[in-house]
């Protein structure tokens, strides 16, 4: 069975649901909603492993070009879907109660469906936004993608996780389980994966390679937070991943990537991602930007040298949740550049009570620490950054993959010399 057969079917289902007769006779011969539900779940991943192949196989860089917008529409052509079977749970459940003999069980096993089928659609809403942020990084090999339409995007995939977390609380009682976050790292490293060959391969094109290291910073800081005692990029430790168990549709909130199988000629005007169609579709929840989103955009102004802006940023992202840690490693830098260094080495001190595996912040503690004279104490830090596997030992390194300041890189260097004799 195909996506669109398994839409089909569903629909099909509800449209019988408040005839009594008709459902009784159907879903006793075990083609129940559930059932139906969950094929249409197991199909929709099934599809987002084949459009991933398709993609990852192409022989030219235009036809994965090609593949990515072809899956794209697909994408928005399931929006539309989900949005219109969602609307038509409501319209029956506004007749069920509307009923003059209201049928209590009918009635609550609708209810339980809503909640199932909103889970399902806040997930495929995270899959839309990693499927346009994914295109746009293929956009960007050929010269096509301006910063604001990359962070754009960038927020509206963040405001799809607020809406995922926000629906499963609402719906199942309980926070967004752990099972959700290895799907999301994984995917995080899909794209990244896609940066580097872009990089590797664009260093004499259009691409704007400076452009590109900032927006690889962001990934790689995420990367980060769901890696367990490691890190990735720049100023950043890991957060150990939460593992959960396996529950009753777990496959409907765990639905990775990507999406659709071929998809339907209806949607063939559908238009390449840009900031504006994806805002629309998404439409992320309201308020105040989170302490990531906050601490992305703080990154992006920490690595142009921007340092008073910066910290302005990473002092909101730490009050908007005081128990992330990289907002606190990214501060430290921002006041050390600015010549604050008591204030940097109080920053990295508390981003390493609330997360001790954070190699930046260890090694930029030690830098400050032998810089104020305990030659004893930064030693001591920069070994724990290096024992965490960080490669502290090597200003290229540093430079390339954590992006430290030629300042930094410099004030660090007696550390690196007394550790090599």
């Amino acid at each position: 069975m195909d996506v669109r057969t398994a839409r089909q079917q569903l629909f099909q289902l509800e449209n019988i649901r408040t005839d009594p007769q008709s459902r009784h006779v159907l879903w006793e011969q075990g083609n129940t909603w559930a059932e139906q539900f969950t094929q249409l779940v197991e199909v929709t991943e099934q599809a987002d492993q084949y459009y991933c192949a398709l993609i990852d196989q192409a022989a030219s860089d235009d036809d994965r070009r090609t593949r990515s917008e072809q899956r794209f529409r697909a994408a928005r052509y399931e929006e539309d879907w989900n949005k219109g079977f969602s609307e038509k749970l409501i319209q029956g459940r506004t007749r069920l109660q509307a009923a003059r003999l209201r049928n209590q069980l009918m009635l609550t096993e609708l209810e339980q469906h809503q909640n199932l089928f909103q889970q399902y659609w806040s997930d495929r809403r995270v899959v839309l936004c990693q499927i346009a942020l994914e295109h746009m990084e293929y956009r960007r090999a050929l010269g096509r993608l301006s910063n604001a339409d990359w962070q754009a995007s960038w927020a509206a995939l963040l405001g799809a996780y607020r809406h995922q977390n926000q629906v499963y609380e609402q719906t199942s009682g309980k926070p967004l389980p752990g099972n959700f976050f290895s799907p999301r790292l994984a995917w995080y490293h899909r794209l990244r994966a896609i940066q580097k060959e872009i990089r590797q391969k664009r260093r004499n094109s259009r691409v704007d390679q400076e452009l590109l290291r900032q927006h690889a910073i962001i990934i790689d800081q995420q990367i980060a937070q769901l890696s367990p005692a490691r890190s990735f990029g720049i100023f950043i430790g890991g957060m150990a991943a939460v593992v959960a168990a396996i529950v009753l549709f777990a496959m409907v909130s765990n639905i990775a990537r990507n999406t659709t199988t071929n998809p339907p000629s209806a949607n063939a005007h559908a238009a390449t991602p840009t900031a504006k169609t994806i805002a629309a579709i998404v439409q992320p929840a309201p308020g105040a930007p989170d302490a990531d989103t906050l601490n992305a955009q703080g990154v992006a102004l920490l690595t142009q040298g921007r340092y008073d802006e910066a910290l302005t940023l990473f002092t909101q992202a730490s009050a908007a949740d005081p128990n992330k840690h990289l907002p606190h490693t990214n501060s430290g830098f921002c006041l050390y550049e600015l010549g604050r260094r008591a204030e940097a080495i109080a920053e990295w001190r508390t981003a390493i009570q609330l997360f001790d595996a954070g190699q930046d912040a260890h090694a930029g503690l030690g830098m400050a620490l032998f810089q104020a004279g305990d030659r004893e104490g930064g030693l001591r830090e920069y070994q724990r950054a290096i024992e965490l596997g960080g490669n502290y030992l090597d200003a290229d390194w540093m430079r390339r993959e954590r992006q430290w300041s030629n300042r930094a890189i410099v004030d660090s260097q007696p550390l690196r010399d007394a550790l090599h004799q």
